[in-house]
């Protein structure tokens, strides 16, 4: 966008959300914050992250928290309280892939913004349902059967690999299309590092896999690894970091401001 005021800003996001959001403005809570100025931004323009949710879906957590006696103070998307915990490139720039249980968020990050983000309905149900129709397997024992062998290609005959490799393919190729996407708008950038958070991180030989497929170097997140505490706490969340990565985001942000 142009340079404007801050009162010209807020008109002309409501306008663009039109063209961009899936649902009406209107059933929409909007947010919006100028993107710092880099090496890449355009002369005479300023980049501005959107956010919005359905006013529905926000007033149900609001309806929730309530419930239990507490007031949100803000409402933040997972991508950004995930970035504020996990994005410590050594460039600078990088890209979060967050897989949860029901979906899949992808964000690319630039000192510590989120500067394109991108959500998919397919995350973890979506492998174990897929290992459950492949093996004829109850719910519950494809959950297990995913979480022991993974990618692995040595267990049970890979069966299980060729059972998931569809729904990890659909995650990997959509990652590859947000960062072909920002790097077309940024040709002098390149996304060589990749962090892996959420309750699908810690699938068996899923790190290497999508290292290949990318291009680029993965670490699963750990958003415990710049917070002090002691031998008894430290070794009691081994292993747990991907499941806290928007928690420890959201605590970070009345830290950091």
């Amino acid at each position: 966008m142009p340079p404007m005021s801050e009162s010209e800003l807020s008109s002309a996001v409501v306008w663009e959300a039109e063209q961009v959001i899936p649902f009406q403005v209107s059933e929409a809570e909007i947010s919006w914050q100028v993107i710092p100025v880099t090496d890449q931004t355009k002369a005479n323009t300023q980049q501005v992250l959107l956010t919005a949710a359905p006013k529905r879906q926000v007033e149900k957590y609001v309806n929730v928290l309530n419930q239990a006696g507490l007031t949100p103070e803000i409402i933040e998307p997972e991508s950004v309280a995930t970035a504020r915990a996990l994005a410590k490139f050594p460039s600078g720039l990088g890209a979060i892939i967050d897989l949860g249980a029901s979906g899949t968020s992808i964000s690319v990050v630039l000192n510590g913004c989120v500067v394109v983000s991108r959500s998919l309905p397919t995350g973890g149900n979506a492998i174990s349902r897929a290992l459950s129709s492949y093996l004829n397997l109850e719910l519950n024992q494809a959950e297990e059967y995913k979480r022991a062998y993974g990618l692995e290609e040595n267990q049970l005959e890979g069966k299980v690999r060729q059972a998931i490799i569809p729904v990890i393919d659909v995650i990997s190729n959509e990652t590859r299309k947000v960062i072909e996407f920002y790097q077309s708008k940024n040709e002098n950038r390149r996304i060589s590092s990749i962090v892996l958070t959420g309750g699908g991180a810690g699938l068996p030989e899923l790190v290497p896999y999508l290292a290949k497929n990318l291009g680029a170097e993965i670490v699963i997140g750990d958003p415990f690894v710049d917070i002090s505490k002691d031998e008894r706490m430290a070794s009691a969340l081994t292993g747990f970091g991907p499941l806290y990565g928007v928690a420890v985001g959201l605590a970070l942000r009345e830290v950091e401001g």
